[in-house]
C-alpha cells in the first residue's frame, strides 16, 4: 500500500511539473548568423545553425556575457525570415539550453571542408548588416541554448541607419589579430571576408607578396612566403575583391598563419618604378 501511495505521489508530482520549466524566454539582436556553403538537405531533414544573438537583458547566471550562440532549429517547409540579415530587427527568443555547442568564437570562426585531410577553409559567421564593426568577445565562452522556428518571433523593426543594404559590404566573424601591418608598409591589408588592400604610399604599386609573420618583441620575422600576387594600385587607393560565396581568396592563407602561430601580412611590395620594399 505504502508502495502504492508512493508511486501516486511521484505521478502528481512529476504531472504538476512545468514542461517548459527548462525554457529561457529572451529578446536580443541577431548580430551574425552561420553561413550556409550549398549542404544539401532532404525535404523532411531539420537543418540547424548557429546565431549569434545580443542580449537586451543579460540571462540571470551567465551574466559575463551579453552575447549567446543560439542553435536555430528550421525545416524547408518554414519561411526563413530574411529580416535575420537585418541588424534593425529586435527579436524574442523561446530558449533552452545547450551545453554541448558552449564555446567560444576564437574556435567557432572557421569552417573545414574535405575528409581526413582539410580540403578547403571559410570564415563561419556572416555578420548582419549595422553590426560589421560591433567588437565581439573572442576568448569568452559563449553560453549556447536551442530554439526551433517557431519559437522566434519578430518584435520590433528599428528604423533604418545609414548602413543600409545598399552600401552593406558583407563581413564575418574573424578576430582582427590574425593579420597585422608592419609599422614602415606601403601596403595596409583587411581580411574579414573581404580583402581590402590600401596603397599609403606616393608611388604605384605593381604587385606584392603575402606571408606568415611572427613579431617577438615588435621584430617583423617571415616565417612562410606565399606567391607574388599581381595587383596594380594607384597610390592612396583602395582595392577590395568578395568572392560570390562571400569568402576572402586569402582564407586559406590566413589559416596557415593562424596554425602557424603566425600572422598574415604583407611581406614584400615592388613599385611600378621596380623599386621593392620588403620586410627583411
Amino acid at each position: 500500500m505504502k508502495q502504492i501511495l508512493l508511486i501516486f505521489l511521484l505521478i502528481l508530482l512529476v504531472g504538476s511539473y512545468p514542461v517548459n520549466a527548462k525554457q529561457l524566454e529572451v529578446k536580443g539582436t541577431i548580430v551574425a548568423r552561420e553561413k550556409s556553403y550549398g549542404h544539401i538537405y532532404q525535404d523532411d531533414e531539420i537543418q540547424t545553425s548557429l546565431l549569434i544573438v545580443r542580449l537586451e537583458n543579460i540571462v540571470k547566471g551567465e551574466e559575463k556575457s551579453k552575447y549567446i550562440l543560439v542553435s536555430y532549429k528550421w525545416q524547408l517547409k518554414d519561411e526563413v525570415n530574411p529580416e535575420f540579415e537585418n541588424q534593425t530587427t529586435s527579436w524574442s527568443f523561446l530558449l533552452s539550453p545547450k551545453k554541448s555547442c558552449k564555446s567560444a568564437l576564437r574556435d567557432l570562426q572557421f569552417t573545414f571542408f574535405g575528409g581526413q585531410k582539410i580540403s578547403g577553409i571559410q570564415p563561419r559567421f556572416l555578420r548582419n548588416i549595422g553590426s560589421e564593426n560591433e567588437p565581439l568577445p573572442f576568448d569568452t565562452k559563449l553560453p549556447c541554448y536551442e530554439s526551433r522556428a517557431t519559437k522566434v518571433q519578430k518584435i520590433v523593426k528599428f528604423p533604418e541607419t545609414q548602413n543600409s543594404a545598399e552600401n552593406y559590404r558583407p563581413s564575418f566573424v574573424i578576430e582582427d589579430g590574425l593579420w597585422i601591418d608592419h609599422p614602415q608598409t606601403p601596403l595596409k591589408v583587411f581580411f574579414g571576408g573581404i580583402e581590402e588592400f590600401t596603397n599609403t604610399s606616393n608611388k604605384s604599386i605593381s604587385e606584392f607578396g603575402l606571408g606568415c609573420v611572427i613579431n617577438p618583441n615588435n621584430d617583423f620575422q617571415v616565417i612562410k612566403s606565399f606567391p607574388v600576387e599581381m595587383r596594380g594600385l594607384n597610390p592612396n587607393q583602395t582595392i577590395f575583391t568578395t568572392e560570390s560565396t562571400g569568402t576572402s581568396a586569402s582564407m586559406d592563407k590566413l589559416f596557415t598563419c593562424f596554425e602557424m602561430k603566425a600572422k598574415l601580412a604583407a611581406i614584400s611590395v615592388k613599385f611600378a618604378d621596380n623599386s621593392v620594399w620588403e620586410i627583411k
